[in-house]
């Protein structure tokens, strides 16, 4: 995927028409004895990738959220969760995946987002959030992590 992302398949809107062909003819390169075809096995692992990471993208951009660097699982307060719970349906059961391909489903799927007053930047959306680390800003109390301490000179 970040193959044919790199070749100029992409565009504002998804993919250009042929994009599945490409796909199965890159897997059939690589996986001679391979039966997945573009309808319905490569189309509706890349349907639920996007739907996958259009819900990633807006529970990481919350304050206080990210990804575990070593589990790649979602880091949040449990009211957060609940609040994630009831705006996207698809977010229940992902808080206890780990999510290793996130960063490139950035890079593949990052610049699909609508324009206009509510859009997300092409930048801001192919950046994905922080992972914890250990230069990060703990508040004990509320055990949320917030950004990184940053030097402003």
């Amino acid at each position: 995927m970040k193959k044919i992302v790199l070749e100029g398949w992409k565009n504002e809107n998804g993919f250009k028409i042929g994009y599945l062909n490409l796909l199965s003819t890159y897997m059939k390169q690589v996986f001679p004895n391979t039966d997945l075809k573009p309808e319905p096995h490569i189309n509706l692992r890349i349907t639920v990738w996007k739907r996958n990471y259009h819900s990633l993208f807006e529970i990481l951009k919350n304050t206080g959220v990210g990804l575990d660097s070593t589990t790649k699982m979602i880091e949040v307060t449990d009211e957060q969760w609940d609040a994630f719970m009831k705006r996207d349906p698809n977010a229940l059961l992902m808080r206890s995946k780990s999510w290793p391909l996130y960063n490139d489903w950035c890079e593949i799927f990052g610049q699909s987002r609508a324009t206009g007053e509510a859009s997300v930047s092409h930048l801001r959306a192919t950046t994905p959030p922080p992972l914890f680390s250990a230069n990060m800003n703990i508040d004990s109390t509320s055990n949320r992590v917030g950004d990184e301490t940053q030097d402003e000179s």
